[in-house]
């Protein structure tokens, strides 16, 4: 199965998405919200996104303390079966190629939830007019799509692919435009015909 993370308000602060189900059809299914950190070319720690325009793994965590707490969460609430771990991103990086650890989906309000994980929620505010970004109703979104992606882990394998839609990667250095390529051509045929006049003139002067 896969999903994809559409990232279209990349602010100073914060980031701001929809995450969609990919049908085999063709067609996209509308899961929820997202809100993460902000773009950084280089990675700060707990305040930067991982590299977009990328597809990731996913997979599930049994380990560490968020799993735990959340373990305790929903054992309560639904059962020991319903909670199998943490939504797990694989592999990921940041625009510089800086290694991150243990970016999961999982519930908040705003990137201050995020250190680079991906916050779900059921409706969003403009990050343009809330520099942090919000969104609500968020462990009620988990809740809805956790079943649906760690069943997709279980049984088929999940991928996430996140498309960096307003705000292009700018972990490439820009190819040179056509106008820089014509100034060092013409660059050139001025030093080459500078350097005929040189020999003309010191011929002239031997002569």
């Amino acid at each position: 199965m896969k999903i994809i993370l559409l990232r279209f308000s990349s602010q100073e602060d914060s980031t701001s998405g929809a995450l969609f189900k990919a049908n085999d059809d063709g067609t996209k299914e509308f899961l929820c919200y997202t809100i993460e950190d902000e773009y950084r070319l280089k990675k700060v720690k707990g305040e930067t996104r991982i590299k977009g325009n990328t597809t990731y793994k996913v997979l599930l965590r049994e380990e560490g303390s968020m799993t735990a707490r959340y373990r305790a969460r929903y054992e309560a609430k639904y059962g020991k079966d319903w909670f199998k771990g943490m939504l797990w991103l694989q592999d990921t990086v940041g625009y510089s190629g800086e290694p991150f650890t243990y970016v999961y989906f999982h519930a908040g309000n705003s990137d201050d939830s995020s250190l680079g994980c991906i916050i779900t929620g059921d409706s969003q505010e403009n990050n343009v007019l809330k520099k942090d970004g919000w969104v609500s109703n968020s462990r009620q979104s988990f809740e809805r799509i956790y079943p649906v992606l760690r069943d997709a882990v279980l049984e088929e394998g999940l991928e996430l692919e996140i498309i960096d839609w307003d705000y292009p990667a700018q972990d490439e250095k820009p190819m040179p435009s056509n106008k820089a390529t014509e100034d060092v051509v013409l660059t050139n045929v001025i030093d080459d015909k500078f350097d005929k006049i040189l020999k003309e003139l010191k011929n002239l002067r031997s002569a």
